[in-house]
């Protein structure tokens, strides 16, 4: 039977919340810019700007939930990420689809972000026209157990004066990416550490609403690599996180970047899923 497509209702939230979560705990149907758990689950769909507004729920005919999808979307940007859709059958993730369309109908770039394991969401990307993008590891850290390593680096936050040259750095090592630089260093959410005068590197990250730690970004200039300025700026953020209570933290890395991976499993991150993007960039006019 054919379920009822509408937007998120006032009483919706714990329902919603719940079928999310029995939905992101089984790999075939998980997508990674969600957690794992209710209070995961909940805080970040909570943290979308406008959530109630950009979420669709699909019921049945008992009015049961049997699909979500949440649109993240990004003005500025002209992005969007599709966080779903979650769905008891093919034809009511397009129909929640076709639902939020509306809200992207003037953005440039849509994305899919399903786990790797995640095959129905997959099939549904490619069909749709979207293009796979090189995978991206999500890897986690204890930090109630993580071991300090010394380090003779000196990593210092980000300066007033330094934000400048370090917006210029992050643009030039990440260009087009989800946050540019002069958002990055102003973001009073986001904590950004560096190494050299003037900055020759940074770490940003951002404390999340399960409380753990995220490493957003890590950038050295090229000419200043191979002298452990990666590792000391990743170290100095995990110490400063842990001293603040925060007891996990994560990261996503592309699973090319040998160099990258090699240094994070040094500092005891293991790999706990894979991110298979998908993305879309119709035509305009």
């Amino acid at each position: 039977m054919t379920p009822t497509i509408r937007p998120l209702g006032d009483s919706d939230e714990s329902d919603v919340v719940a079928y999310v979560t029995t939905a992101q705990d089984d790999p075939a149907r998980h997508v990674t810019f969600v957690g794992v758990g209710a209070a995961s689950v909940r805080n970040d769909l909570t943290a979308i700007d406008d959530w109630r507004d950009q979420t669709f729920v699909a019921t049945g005919p008992d009015g049961h939930v049997v699909g979500v999808l949440l649109v993240d979307t990004d003005d500025e940007l002209g992005r969007c990420w599709w966080l779903g859709p979650w769905a008891d059958d093919e034809a009511t993730a397009r129909a929640l689809l076709d639902a939020a369309a509306p809200l992207v109908a003037d953005l440039h770039r849509r994305e899919f972000a399903p786990d790797a394991r995640n095959t129905v969401q997959a099939d549904l990307a490619t069909d749709l026209g979207y293009g796979p993008r090189e995978a991206s590891a999500i890897l986690a850290l204890d930090l109630t157990t993580w071991e300090d390593p010394p380090d003779a680096v000196t990593v210092l936050p980000l300066d007033t004066e330094d934000r400048d040259d370090v917006a210029a750095l992050h643009d030039r090592l990440f260009p087009g990416t989800h946050t540019p630089g002069r958002r990055l260093v102003r973001d009073d959410g986001t904590s950004v550490l560096v190494v050299g005068e003037p900055p020759v590197g940074y770490v940003a990250t951002q404390v999340q609403g399960d409380g753990s730690v995220y490493v957003d970004f890590l950038g050295v200039d090229p000419g200043a690599r191979g002298r452990g300025y990666g590792r000391a700026l990743v170290a100095a953020a995990l110490r400063r996180a842990a001293a603040d209570g925060v007891d996990r933290a994560y990261l996503t890395v592309r699973v090319g970047n040998a160099g990258a991976r090699a240094l994070y499993a040094s500092l005891g991150f293991d790999e706990e899923r894979i991110a298979q993007p998908f993305t879309l960039e119709p035509r305009r006019g």
